[in-house]
């Protein structure tokens, strides 16, 4: 049976541990919200194979894991731009498990050094190695470009 005088010393324990801050073992930061535009094929590409939660509704969440970042083809003369702009354009490939399919649409993806932003997706559907795969297209004029829509 526990004394009296090892219940106080067990107590006064817990007390002052609670009193101590968070190391961040039991609890994360939040994240910070970042606009799209900020985020490049070059940040993306430092983050591959690692996991981006999406959130697919008020509590439920998605964990989706980033396997493929490239460069599509180079076009030019968008329209509403001069005929020498050259628009950046880039894929991304998730990862996902069948039982966990989401649709295609905007979702709030979360990234432990990236932070929150909101992206469009597409799932590409079941693949040969039994998961669920999705892709974002980004296609945009870079951010140094001086040319402005007409």
């Amino acid at each position: 049976m526990l004394s009296r005088r090892q219940f106080v010393i067990d107590c006064s324990i817990v007390a002052a541990v609670s009193l101590v801050p968070s190391t961040g073992l039991s609890r994360s930061l939040p994240l910070k919200d970042v606009p799209l535009h900020e985020l490049s094929l070059a940040t993306f590409e430092k983050h591959l194979h690692s996991t981006f939660r999406v959130r697919t509704g008020q509590v439920k969440t998605v964990d989706l894991e980033l396997i493929k970042a490239g460069l599509l083809p180079l076009r030019t003369g968008r329209e509403g731009y001069g005929v020498d702009s050259i628009w950046e354009g880039f894929s991304l490939i998730f990862r996902g498990q069948p039982g966990e399919a989401i649709t295609q649409d905007t979702y709030c993806f979360e990234h432990s050094k990236l932070g929150r932003f909101r992206m469009f997706i597409v799932p590409l559907g079941l693949q040969d190695s039994n998961e669920l795969r999705y892709q974002a297209i980004f296609s945009r004029a870079p951010k140094n470009s001086q040319n402005e829509p007409v």
